[in-house]
């Protein structure tokens, strides 16, 4: 059995919504409005990507969240 999985959460500065996705899990990509509310949603459609895609199954998903921010010195 794989140990975890690991989903990158990225803020889109320009779009101003959170989204995630996956190289371990083909297919799982999401937004939301916080960074919780897509955690929530990633919770739900994780497990049910996992399984579509027949993919082992595993107890831990771990989140990777990183903002980017564009800084300009003049």
């Amino acid at each position: 059995m794989k140990d975890s999985y690991n989903v990158q959460i990225h803020w889109d500065e320009e779009a101003k919504v959170w989204w995630g996705d996956s190289d371990d899990i083909h297919g799982l990509i999401l937004e939301g409005d916080t960074a919780e509310e897509l955690i929530q949603k990633m919770l739900v459609a994780a497990p049910e990507m996992i399984e579509l895609n027949e993919i082992e199954k595993c107890d831990r998903i771990n989140f990777i969240l990183s903002r980017q921010e564009k800084v300009v010195y003049d």
